[in-house]
């Protein structure tokens, strides 16, 4: 996080993929200031194939030491986002469980002026942030969603982005969620 903003998109990746962005990737705006913060999929999310416990997906002090960073399935693709990655929890779009859990933590200083949410999943996904359910994809095939403002469920300090995908319809999977906060 640079001077106190947060932004994070859940976005469509290649392949009909959902990624996340990292919580450091920040884009300048027009006047070369750091306005908007990016929380992507990537290598820094958190990945588990294990049913976990509870408080997962609602609190950001739950204790995710023995899930392994995500993969990254695919190379990123300036066209479709510079912040976030295709991932999973094996190394190709065609390896790994078929239900996986994803989480990402991260530290919110200040109030945003928006946070947008988009996220992909071949095939079915639900993502939280902190604990509320922003997005239900249940219908079988790749989806994409976007939420267009999700400030109502950010607080000051830490924060909690979360996902639960399925693969459907085997063999290939991903995700690509992305977050993007914008302050004042």
């Amino acid at each position: 996080m640079r001077h106190g903003v947060l932004t994070s998109l859940l976005v469509l990746g290649p392949c009909g993929c959902v990624c996340f962005v990292p919580v450091d990737e920040l884009a300048p705006d027009a006047a070369g200031s750091t306005r908007t913060t990016y929380v992507g999929s990537n290598a820094t999310w958190k990945i588990t194939g294990s049913t976990p416990s509870a408080g997962w997906n609602d609190d950001a002090g739950f204790d995710d030491s023995s899930w392994r960073p995500a993969t990254s399935l695919l190379p990123r693709d300036p066209t479709i986002s510079a912040e976030a990655d295709s991932v999973w929890d094996g190394p190709t779009i065609t390896s790994g469980s078929r239900k996986v859990w994803l989480r990402k933590t991260f530290t919110l200083s200040s109030a945003v002026e928006s946070a947008v949410l988009v996220a992909a999943c071949n095939d079915d996904m639900e993502v939280w942030l902190n604990g509320t359910r922003v997005i239900s994809d249940t219908d079988g095939v790749f989806t994409s969603r976007v939420v267009n403002d999700v400030r109502s469920q950010l607080v000051p300090g830490q924060n909690l982005l979360a996902a639960s995908c399925v693969d459907v319809i085997p063999p290939e999977h991903a995700v690509y969620v992305l977050l993007s906060l914008t302050r004042p």
